[in-house]
Parts: C-alpha cells; sequence; structure tokens
C-alpha cells in the first residue's frame, strides 16, 4: 500500500465519529417517536462536539421537551430508551478500543429558557442534531449575546479553558448574572 492509499484509510477515530453521528440519530429518532411535537432541542456538547474523543468519554446530549415531569424519575425516564438504543449504536466501538456512553441532560423548555453553565460552551462547541422552531439556535445565541454583553472571555490553558464572565470585575460590583 503506497502513502496515498493509507491516507484514505478511515482511523479508529474516524469510525468513532461515525458511529457518534449514527448514534445521535437514533437517540433523536426514538424521541420523536416518543415526545414528536413536544421535542423541543437534542443539542450535543462536550468532547465529542469538540472532536476530541477519548477512548472513554460520554457523548453529552442536552435535551429539551415541551412538557412538565411528575417527578425526578419521570425526568430520567424520559430519554431511558433513547439512551438505551444510542448505546447499543456505540457498543460496536468495543473493538476499536472505545467506551462511550450516552449522557444525557433534559430539560423543560421553562427549564432551559434558565442560563446554565453548560450554554457557554455550546456557544464554541456544539452540534445541533435537532431543533424546532430555531430553539436551539436562539437558546445559543442569546448566550453568546450574554457573553458579547458582559465582555466575557473563555480562557485557554493547554487543553483546559475556564470562562472569566466579569474581567473587569472589582471588589464591591455586583454580578451581573
Amino acid at each position: 500500500m503506497n502513502s496515498s492509499e493509507s491516507q484514505s484509510q478511515p482511523t479508529n477515530s474516524d469510525f468513532a465519529q461515525i458511529k457518534i453521528q449514527e448514534a445521535s440519530s437514533t437517540f433523536v429518532t426514538q424521541l420523536l417517536e416518543k415526545y414528536g411535537t413536544k421535542l423541543q432541542a437534542v443539542i450535543q456538547f462536550g468532547s465529542t462536539a469538540r472532536g476530541h474523543i477519548k477512548r472513554h468519554t460520554d457523548l453529552d446530549l442536552f435535551v429539551v421537551l415541551d412538557t412538565d415531569f411528575v417527578n425526578l424519575a419521570d425526568k430520567r425516564a424520559a430519554t431511558f430508551t433513547a439512551e438505551e438504543s444510542a448505546d447499543s449504536v456505540l457498543k460496536s466501538l468495543t473493538s476499536s478500543g472505545y467506551s462511550i456512553q450516552v449522557s444525557a441532560v433534559v430539560r423543560t423548555k421553562n427549564q432551559a429558557l434558565v442560563f446554565t453553565p453548560i450554554y457557554l460552551d455550546m456557544t464554541v462547541h456544539s452540534v445541533i442534531h435537532y431543533e424546532k422552531d430555531d430553539f436551539a439556535t436562539l437558546l445559543i445565541q442569546r448566550t453568546k449575546d450574554k457573553i458579547a454583553e458582559l465582555g466575557a472571555v473563555r480562557k485557554n490553558r493547554g487543553l483546559l479553558w475556564y470562562w472569566d464572565l466579569c474581567p473587569n470585575f472589582k471588589p464591591g460590583d455586583k454580578a451581573p448574572i
């Protein structure tokens, strides 16, 4: 095999990325079957959205449903079947040395309208797998607007980072968030 042929061969990381996309699609399909028009958004965030596929990681998915949950058990059960279906797709990566599982964060539509720190990183790295009425796009844009209003900056330290939400903060100032 010459060098140009070896470059065209998919790597384990490419295979993992394809399986992550397939698992995400399976997850969305399951939620659409269960919730139909009540599904507002599914957003991938975290390391897999950044394209940093580690051997042991989570496929982080933020789910927004236009429904109310009676209790925490109902909320957890909301994505259970979809997670199992997506996990079964990801199991095919085991032979390539990967252990990836779905980790879903579930919010009602009203809960999702309240800021959470997860949104900060979604402004930089996220994959919208499904949205109704531009819900995810508007949520991320609203966070970007707030970041700009605050003058907040993301500070990188190698592979790590943090958000300085108030770079001009002085003792005695009130935090604007």
